[in-house]
């Protein structure tokens, strides 16, 4: 037999034997009903997904993320600035969250959430897969309407998405979603699970977690909360954005409302209770108008500080670890000081007229665009200088036109009270003289005739600051005139603006005077000097009332400020040993090329800060040890530990109090109060001698006031640029200065004793107490020679 024949044969008997078995297999199901069919096809299905499922699984458990980092899990917080009586007064967070503790949170607000989010979330493990058949019918039916699929992530799940894995929409994702939402709850307790998502979850308006959007929505801490906001706060996260009450408040309501009526279902709240809370009207939070205002007082330094942390620990550790940063801000004292600067540049601008008109301008402004261009335009006008949630639009002034004397054209502006404006310019708004142009914004305000006109605010600016004497605390400052209509980033000339101090050098001059032997009474002379500049130009310098007295004594002279005394002086000294004195002080940075200074050093020709300036006089103050300006006196994480103490100011905690309860004592002996270990930068008896000089050169302005046991130094630099005033208290050793940002004169008559000597006088009569102690602990024995 051929081996062809018995491959055909072969072939034969298959198929026989295949029709034989389609035979029998049509025979048995022809006696299965068709219920019986459905049903295997569906076992073979679910365990074909079982299968699948299973595989699936074991292939994604290799790369499952680790999962037990969120054991010990802490979602970024808010790092906190705080003054010395522990009021807020600065914040800084990647995301604005508070952290709560599960023990903490009402129940109202967590069965809000359950009944919102995930109603089993205390009895299920991970997964609800009740609520996932039940996510899937409604989905179908969402489909087949053209609607988006309904979710069936219980609350566990919603953490693993946001935390570890993404929101990725693949299958994948799902399948290790609830792998680990299985193992999770396994490892970490239901409260603790609670606690993470309450405080994780982002619920819109910049809020992160509960305690944030309470106080974001309600302006309220939780155990504030009522039924009806807990329920509101319960309907964000299914889309934050879009459900904001501030900006779709009719869609939030609505769920609101369906929260409400799931709690009711759920029995968390009794029908009565369901339908008073549904009946109640949305109400949010208005923005508090006083602390807006109060805020110019205190932000600045709190930034300030913030800045200072952010040097020191990294931007990262201050955006994310919750830091706790007690400053050395004294609220009252910060108050006073921001008002007197206010007070001395409103009044000087107010004898001079300089004033600013237009605040801001809108480039490439077009008139003739859509209403809703305009509107936004505005809106970024609204965030730049005025509080949120305060402007208003109406239709017909929603535009920003054109001055124009011939046509009477109008022109949109801010206004004091927030809500835009429209003015014409007419004869008695006082815009004859102003040049304004299409897309200029001005702040508005009425006047007497109950018209609108321009708001001034002026040209020339200054700043403060206050030390405490032997601490170096930066009790307050002000790094600019604050206007609290405008929400500038201000630029803190305190610390960072460099300008040229004028008369307040010669102090060193003369303390160098002190080192070398020359005493209180010395002789000095007062006579005109000229001096070689170099490239054949002759210096001669000039006293401020172009007089000269002649033979004068070196007390006289420093009270009087004589120039050609000082540079004579300078002279005599030489120039390296009054610098290495200034480097010393800490006045100028080592960098500077001290080899190009010439004799007009002497009249403080060489820019420096108002910061190191004020604290080079308080080591003075100080009886001569050094201790550098702090802002901030201790720093703890957010567990409670010290992470960063100023011990220098710790070893002296005790210094204000005890040296405000020396009022009535007769023993005034700082030194007992003292870290005597800190940097002695000149001998006490010298910085006693410079004091009495400062005490000295203010006795006539100061005398039969509060101020009488006070000293200072005026300062005034070439044409009256900036004028200067730093000043000697009890306690305090404060600097002022004024001048415009880009110099150029304040005036003929400006000099620092008219203009900052008066600031710094309404500043220490508000804050010194009736009875005031001296500066020493006896006055300095003068003796003069014969």
């Amino acid at each position: 037999m051929s081996n062809n024949l018995k491959n055909r044969r072969k072939i034969a008997n298959k198929k026989r034997f295949f029709h034989l078995l389609v035979h029998l297999l049509i025979d048995k199901v022809s006696n299965i009903s068709l219920s019986r069919i459905i049903w295997h096809l569906v076992c073979f299905f679910v365990s074909f997904l079982i299968v699948v499922v299973v595989v699936s699984s074991l292939r994604f458990m290799i790369n499952l993320p680790n999962y037990e980092i969120l054991v010990n899990y802490e979602p970024s917080s808010i790092t906190r600035v705080y003054d010395v009586a522990g009021n807020i007064i600065g914040e800084q967070s990647a995301e604005y969250r508070i952290p709560v503790s599960f023990d903490d949170i009402p129940k109202i607000v967590i069965d809000a959430f359950l009944a919102a989010e995930d109603k089993s979330f205390f009895e299920h493990n991970g997964i609800d897969f009740t609520g996932i058949v039940r996510a899937l019918i409604q989905t179908v039916f969402r489909l087949g309407k053209g609607k988006t699929p309904v979710g069936g992530s219980t609350i566990t799940q919603q953490i693993i998405k946001s935390i570890l894995i993404g929101n990725e929409q693949t299958i994948s994702r799902k399948v290790k979603e609830a792998i680990l939402a299985y193992k999770i709850s396994s490892i970490i307790d239901k409260d603790a699970l609670m606690e993470l998502y309450l405080n994780y979850i982002f619920l819109g308006n910049n809020s992160y977690g509960i305690v944030a959007a309470a106080r974001s929505y309600f302006n309220k801490n939780l155990s504030e909360l009522s039924l009806q906001e807990a329920a509101l706060l319960a309907a964000l996260p299914k889309a934050p954005t879009k459900l904001n009450p501030f900006h779709n408040p009719e869609y939030a309501l609505t769920r609101r409302n369906w929260v409400i009526q799931r709690m009711y279902h759920e029995n968390f709240i009794t029908r009565d209770k369901a339908i008073e809370a549904i009946n109640t009207p949305l109400t949010l939070a208005t923005q508090n108008k006083n602390k807006a205002m109060d805020s110019i007082y205190y932000s600045e330094y709190g930034n300030q500080v913030l800045e200072e942390a952010k040097a020191i620990y990294g931007i990262d550790t201050v955006n994310e670890s919750g830091l706790v940063i007690y400053s050395n801000m004294e609220k009252e004292i910060q108050h006073a000081c921001v008002n007197a600067l206010n007070k001395g540049i409103e009044k000087y601008s107010a004898e001079n007229g300089e004033f600013l008109s237009v605040i801001d301008h809108i480039p490439n402004y077009d008139s003739t665009s859509h209403k809703s261009a305009k509107i936004a335009l505005l809106r970024n006008l609204q965030t730049k200088f005025l509080h949120e949630n305060e402007v208003t639009y109406h239709d017909n002034v929603i535009s920003i036109g054109v001055v124009d004397k011939k046509t009477d054209t109008y022109l949109s502006v801010l206004a004091l009270d927030s809500t835009i404006f429209t003015i014409a310019y007419n004869k008695h708004n006082n815009l004859k003289n102003t040049l304004f142009n299409i897309g200029d914004v001005l702040l508005i305000t009425k006047n007497q005739k109950n018209e609108y006109i321009p708001y001034r605010i002026p040209k020339v600016n200054g700043a403060i600051i206050v030390l405490e004497r032997f601490t170096g605390k930066v009790l307050a400052f002000s790094g600019g005139y604050k206007n609290p209509l405008l929400q500038h980033d201000y630029f803190n000339r305190a610390f960072f603006a460099k300008r040229q101090p004028g008369s307040l050098m010669k102090t060193f001059i003369y303390l160098s005077a002190l080192k070398k032997n020359y005493t209180l009474s010395s002789i000095l002379s007062d006579e005109p000097i000229s001096l070689d500049a170099g490239n054949g130009v002759i210096w001669s310098p000039k006293n401020w009332d172009d007089k000269f007295m002649g033979n004068i004594s070196l007390m006289d002279a420093f009270a009087l400020s004589r120039n050609t005394v000082t540079v004579r002086l300078l002279m005599q000294l030489g120039l390296p040993q009054v610098v290495v004195l200034c480097k010393q002080f800490g006045l100028y940075d080592d960098d500077i090329d001290y080899s190009r200074i010439g004799y007009s050093f002497a009249l403080g020709t060489l820019e420096t800060t108002l910061l190191k300036i004020t604290s080079a006089y308080n080591t003075i103050a100080s009886h001569g040890h050094k201790i550098n300006p702090q802002l901030i006196n201790i720093i703890y994480d957010k567990a409670g530990n010290i992470i960063q103490q100023n011990e220098h100011i710790s070893i002296n905690e005790s210094y204000a109090q005890n040296i405000r309860d020396m009022n009535e004592n007769t023993n005034k002996d700082y030194e007992t109060f003292y870290d005597i270990s800190s940097q002695q930068i000149i001998e006490k008896n010298i910085a006693l001698q410079a004091l009495t000089l400062l005490q000295h050169a203010t006795k006539e302005k100061f005398q039969n006031t509060k101020l009488s046991n006070a000293g200072g130094k005026t300062g005034t630099t070439n044409d009256s640029k900036d004028v200067f005033f730093i000043g000697c208290g009890d306690r305090y050793t404060v600097g002022i200065y004024i001048g415009f940002d880009t110099p150029k004169t304040l005036g003929k008559n400006a000099y620092g004793r008219n203009i900052a000597l008066p600031i710094f006088v309404d500043f220490m009569e508000k804050v010194l107490p009736d009875n005031v102690v001296s500066l020493e602990q006896q006055p300095f024995v003068l003796h003069f020679i014969q």
